[in-house]
């Protein structure tokens, strides 16, 4: 199945298209993918008029051919991925200008976060993506849209305190033995010193998620 099939065949669905068109525009989009072989999301415009140019000049496509191929084109970058504020415009060589409040409208980014994100998941883990229901491909509340929640200055304060000192100092550690390490820490909400024990190898691995990268 072509990455592009699914979301094309869904869209055609709700928008109730006869399946000759639906065929149409499978058979145009199929031809146009397996030139570039290449996600069509990752198809810039100029490449597209460098597709229209190859079907006129070299296969010699016909006028009714190409228009149809225009419109399979326009109907999954406009409808499919719900670029509405980027119709193409195939005479300026450009995207229409976007929305001066934002860069991408949230639902057609959601629509395309949720594409790859299911692709992606299919080709590396099968096994986990055969257990997620089919139905949930298609809920619309996949990918949400969240406020700012401040500037960074809290997670500035908490990474800073990594920068030139280890997550836990040599005093803070009680004990180690039979595979556990005991420390002390103080509890964020009484301000209360308390004792912890923990299996050796997560001890290492809550050590680890306070190690800032090399360069940071």
């Amino acid at each position: 199945m072509y990455e592009f099939e699914k979301i094309l065949r869904e869209e055609a669905q709700l928008r109730a298209l006869s399946e000759v068109s639906y065929k149409t525009y499978f058979y145009r989009l199929r031809s146009f993918h397996n030139y570039f072989e290449k996600p069509l999301s990752e198809i810039t415009l100029p490449e597209i008029r460098k597709y229209f140019l190859y079907l006129i000049n070299v296969k010699k496509t016909g006028r009714e051919s190409i228009r149809n191929t225009r419109y399979a084109i326009r109907f999954y970058y406009v409808n499919c991925l719900g670029l509405t504020e980027y119709n193409l415009d195939f005479e300026r060589n450009c995207w229409s200008k976007s929305h001066h409040k934002f860069l991408v409208p949230v639902k057609a980014l959601s629509k395309l976060y949720r594409m790859k994100f299911e692709n992606i998941l299919k080709s590396k883990a099968p096994e986990l993506y055969n257990k997620i229901p089919k139905n949930i491909w298609r809920e619309k509340a996949f990918v949400t849209h969240s406020q700012a929640v401040g500037k960074g200055e809290a997670a500035f304060r908490y990474l800073a305190n990594y920068v030139y000192k280890a997550a836990i100092s040599n005093n803070r550690i009680i004990s180690c033995r039979n595979g556990k390490v005991t420390f002390s820490y103080k509890d964020s909400k009484t301000g209360e010193s308390k004792l912890q024990s923990l299996d050796a190898m997560e001890f290492i691995r809550r050590f680890l998620q306070h190690t800032l990268p090399a360069g940071f």
